[in-house]
């Protein structure tokens, strides 16, 4: 009886080692599929200076339309004011980045799809989505370009001045949206103020 009740410990201490050796070797495989603060830095850092690079410099005046309608076309000059917000992006995006950017979008205003003074722009999203992409017609400009010295395609929110400048812009990074949050709010409590 006693060697049975040994072997009952026995066993019961063997598999409360095997828990916690899993459950550690867990952890230790959740941290490292976690990006570090340093790779997080980086990254931000990164957009920060693709902004600053950015700031000040015209857009393309061109002719451009929403949706399909490319018989109402316009040019570019003609919708730009500081209140607007424009958000531009590319179809090579990862989905998931631009569906976070939409709901952090959603939070900040929540009738931003009837808000008409944000603008979504996207050179090689589907035309066939162009009338309703997250709610919003696109504005489809004929170069299918800005014209801004970006080295590569990131999504990214910006405003413009009446000379076409961009005078504030923001980066979306997938490692934090935060950022991207507070940078929203920070212009909608600046559009209140105008």
């Amino acid at each position: 009886m006693v060697k049975k009740m040994s072997l009952l410990i026995s066993l019961i201490a063997f598999a409360i080692a095997i828990v916690i050796l899993l459950s550690t070797s867990l952890k230790k495989k959740d941290n490292r599929d976690e990006p570090n603060k340093e790779v997080i830095q980086y990254i931000v850092n990164t957009a920060e200076q693709n902004q600053k690079e950015i700031l000040f410099n015209p857009v393309i005046n061109q002719r451009c339309y929403f949706g399909k309608d490319s018989v109402n076309s316009f040019m570019f000059e003609d919708i730009c004011d500081s209140n607007k917000i424009f958000f531009y992006f590319s179809e090579r995006i990862c989905t998931p980045c631009i569906d976070n950017t939409i709901r952090v979008l959603k939070e900040c205003f929540p009738n931003y799809k009837e808000d008409n003074s944000i603008i979504f722009i996207s050179p090689d999203y589907p035309k066939r989505l162009a009338e309703d992409c997250y709610g919003k017609k696109l504005l489809t400009l004929k170069t299918g370009k800005l014209g801004l010295p970006m080295k590569e395609q990131y999504p990214f929110f910006f405003k413009l001045n009446n000379n076409l400048e961009i005078i504030s812009a923001h980066v979306v990074v997938k490692v934090d949206f935060k950022r991207t949050y507070n940078y929203l709010r920070k212009q909608k409590a600046n559009r209140k103020r105008t």
